[in-house]
């Protein structure tokens, strides 16, 4: 960017524009009113194509706009160096609108996403550290599902719950290795798990359901995904809403699935955090034994 931006621009905005820029990239243009003051700033790829479009308010950056092969594709505003709409498009049309709001601590608070007229919220609480510890979601009719977290001193997940399960961690390793965890589902059926290692890596994971026991021998061990701490990110509320879309389609036309999801489907939907801790080709396996 150029150096008489950057005096005032917050750095973490300076990364964030600058983060796909590259030598291949053909020089910025600077655009100026009639009093000298920036007021955009073009980015432009080999082919002398428009990839983005950076606009000022004064030293502060106001928006941004992102383009593929010369068709706007992103926009996002920015307020007090805060992301807090961001807009999709798909052959020149609106396809998604995103808003954020945050609290006093600049923790995103809420998400709101509007895509086929449906919207989806996601709300975000937090500790006195700013780590989120309950997130809940809702859909435009209505409340749909709640997680909550708690974590160690060392910031590690230790405690969570939704609708279909509570999982309390007992143990990591000094590598940070899950090793121990206990899941309790909707039925009250007590589940444990404990992953064995060695100093040379992943040895096997021992489960136990319903007084039935198994000991599998994998080639790695695969973190819970519902121990993953959580983000108050975009993806984050995608996750949310691709496996909305994927529950509902399969019973009823209550939502229509919206296109960014579906292009992302079964990527997100394998990560989706409302994956079931402990997958049921396991537990059929434990009980099975």
């Amino acid at each position: 960017m150029n150096n008489d931006l950057t005096k005032t621009v917050p750095q973490e905005l300076r990364d964030y524009i600058n983060q796909s820029d590259n030598s291949s990239e053909a020089s910025p243009e600077v655009l100026r009113d009639s009093r000298g003051r920036i007021c955009s700033v073009c980015y432009y790829n080999h082919k002398q194509e428009l990839k983005r479009q950076v606009f000022y308010n004064g030293a502060a950056i106001k928006s941004i706009e992102h383009y593929h092969k010369n068709t706007l594709t992103t926009r996002e505003e920015f307020e007090d160096s805060k992301l807090i709409v961001k807009t999709h498009y798909c052959d020149g049309s609106l396809e998604s609108i995103i808003k954020f709001e945050y609290d006093a601590l600049g923790n995103t608070q809420k998400i709101y996403k509007d895509e086929n007229s449906e919207i989806t919220t996601v709300e975000y609480k937090y500790d006195s550290l700013s780590r989120i510890v309950s997130r809940q979601i809702y859909s435009s009719k209505g409340f749909v599902s709640k997680q909550e977290y708690n974590y160690d001193v060392q910031n590690r997940v230790i405690y969570y719950s939704d609708e279909n399960q509570k999982i309390i961690v007992y143990n990591y390793s000094q590598k940070n290795e899950l090793l121990n965890y206990e899941i309790t589902d909707r039925m009250n059926n007590v589940i444990s798990v404990v992953n064995h290692f060695s100093d040379t890596g992943y040895i096997c994971t021992d489960y136990s359901l319903n007084k039935h026991s198994l000991t599998i021998n994998d080639t790695s061990y695969v973190d819970n995904i519902m121990l993953k701490k959580p983000n108050a990110t975009e993806d984050d509320l995608d996750l949310i809403i691709s496996k909305l879309y994927y529950q509902k389609n399969t019973s009823s036309e209550f939502f229509k699935q919206p296109a960014s999801a579906e292009r992302n489907a079964s990527k997100l939907i394998d990560n989706s955090i409302y994956q079931r801790a402990l997958p049921i080709s396991i537990r059929k396996r434990v009980l099975l034994s």
